[in-house]
Formats: C-alpha cells, sequence, structure tokens
C-alpha cells in the first residue's frame, strides 16, 4: 500500500501540473500569487505596530535626562528595530518563495489558459519583471494629465514602490524600504546608546 502511494506520488511529481484542468491551475496560480501578497500584506502590518515602538523608545531615549533611563530605552530600541528588520526580511523570504513558484506556474503552464482582458505574453512578461503594467493594461495618457507636480511625484513613488520584480533576483521595493527604515532606527538608537547623538 505505501509502495503504491509512494509510486503514485512520483508519478504525479513527474507530470508535474499537466493532470489538472486549466481552471484548477489558474486556481493553483491565484492560490500562490495571493499567498505572496498575504505575507507582503503582513508584514506592513507587523511593522506598522511595531513603528510607534520604535519611535517612542528613540524619541524617549533623545528627551530624557536621565542617563539609566536612556540606556534603556536605546537598548529597547535597537532591539525592536533588530526585530523588525528581521521580520521584513522572514515575510520577503515567504513572499518572494510564493511569487517564485506562481511565476513558475505562469511560465510553465498558463501560456495555454485564456487570461481574460489580458494579452498572455505581456502577462508573463510583467509576472517576470520585463514590462511595466501600463503596457499591460494601457491607460489613457489623459488619465495622469490632471496630476500636478506633486502628485506626479507621489504618483511616481506610488508606482516605485509598486513595481513588478522578479523573485529570484530581488526583493519587492516595499520590502526594501522598510528593511531600511528598521536599519536606520537601529542605527540612530546604537548612537542614543553609545552617546552620539
Amino acid at each position: 500500500m505505501i509502495e503504491q502511494q509512494a509510486g503514485q506520488s512520483n508519478d504525479l511529481q513527474s507530470k508535474g501540473l499537466h493532470y489538472l484542468s486549466p481552471q484548477e491551475i489558474m486556481g493553483v496560480w491565484q492560490h500562490f500569487a495571493k499567498i505572496g501578497g498575504h505575507d507582503k500584506d503582513r508584514m506592513v502590518t507587523i511593522l506598522m505596530f511595531l513603528s510607534p515602538i520604535l519611535l517612542g523608545t528613540i524619541g524617549f531615549a533623545y528627551t530624557t535626562k536621565d542617563p539609566d533611563q536612556q540606556q534603556v530605552a536605546a537598548t529597547v530600541g535597537f532591539f525592536s528595530s533588530l526585530i523588525a528588520a528581521a521580520v521584513v526580511l522572514m515575510y520577503a523570504g515567504y513572499a518572494n518563495r510564493n511569487w517564485e513558484v506562481a511565476d513558475e506556474i505562469a511560465e510553465n503552464y498558463l501560456s495555454n489558459v485564456a487570461l481574460e482582458r489580458v494579452n498572455t505574453q505581456k502577462y508573463l512578461a510583467l509576472a517576470q519583471g520585463h514590462v511595466p503594467l501600463s503596457d499591460v493594461l494601457k491607460p489613457k495618457p489623459e488619465d495622469l494629465s490632471d496630476f500636478g507636480l506633486f502628485g506626479r511625484f507621489i504618483q511616481a513613488i506610488a508606482r516605485w514602490l509598486s513595481q513588478p520584480h522578479h523573485p529570484k533576483k530581488s526583493l519587492a521595493p516595499i520590502f526594501m524600504l522598510f528593511f531600511v527604515l528598521s536599519l536606520i532606527s537601529a542605527l540612530t538608537s546604537l548612537l542614543i546608546l553609545i552617546g552620539k547623538i
């Protein structure tokens, strides 16, 4: 019985996802793409809860006159910042792993599946980070013309933070942003701790 199950498992692995219908393959792809997005969302939520702790301890350490309280607050801020950086990297790894599986499914199995309102080749290029989303969705130029200088600047930052990336080669910009902010927080706490600020 066990040998028969092992044989079936190896047979399914050798076939890959070819034994599934196109709709089931699309469901598997959506699952991994969605889980990667959920990992990103969890990281942002956790960092939003940690941010007041980080800012509060750094602010308290900077403004207090009592050296003992300053040392404790700076130490808490330093270690909290390192924990925040570790959380960012952990969830970035989870998200990239899921997005990598989704990309592999898209590359290997979805080329024959009709994706509604999106050209498959362009969609695969988007998933791999080779083309911007605007090339796939084709927004009208007049949709963007009403932004002022500040609006265009904010829009450029938003597009940078949401740009496609290849999960085997890089982290999504939102992960890099939170990681750098966590390291800046750790450095600030360390400078307060050693008396340089």
